[in-house]
């Protein structure tokens, strides 16, 4: 078992048209991904031509509020909202006002692959906004 907060995970910072977006990646292998996306407010991101791993995509935005499109449409999001996107689209995050911060599930279908199961642990501040703290239990024979 591994336990990890949100801090103890490697930053990778993703430029954007408008803004820059945090990548912490928990799981980053080809088959799954897992991490947090945190996009600053008055953000668009990242750059068209940005590279992203092939795979489906589930997001769940876990605080704040923006806008996800994959190119062709675009959905409001707040906290407790998911977005699914298929293979070849690509996600892309506006924000106005808000920090986003959504949690993001990518897998591919190569053959029989357990992923590890994934449990967020969302405690609350003073002022009831959550702040993400993230537990991960490896898959057990």
């Amino acid at each position: 078992m591994r336990i990890l907060d949100y801090t103890d995970l490697e930053q990778r910072v993703v430029e954007g048209i408008k803004g820059k977006m945090t990548v912490l990646d928990v799981v980053g292998e080809e088959a799954l991904g897992v991490g947090l996306r945190v996009v600053p407010p008055n953000s668009k991101v990242p750059k068209p031509g940005v590279p992203f791993a092939k795979g489906r995509r589930i997001l769940f935005a876990l605080r704040g509020s923006g806008t996800v499109s994959n190119g062709e449409y675009y959905e409001k999001v707040v906290a407790g909202k998911f977005v699914t996107l298929e293979e070849g689209e690509t996600p892309s995050f506006t924000t106005v006002e808000d920090e986003l911060v959504v949690l993001e599930v990518r897998y591919n279908e190569l053959g029989n692959v357990t992923p590890p199961t994934l449990a967020v642990a969302i405690p609350m501040s003073a002022d009831s906004t959550p702040a993400p703290k993230l537990t991960t239990y490896d898959s057990v024979d």
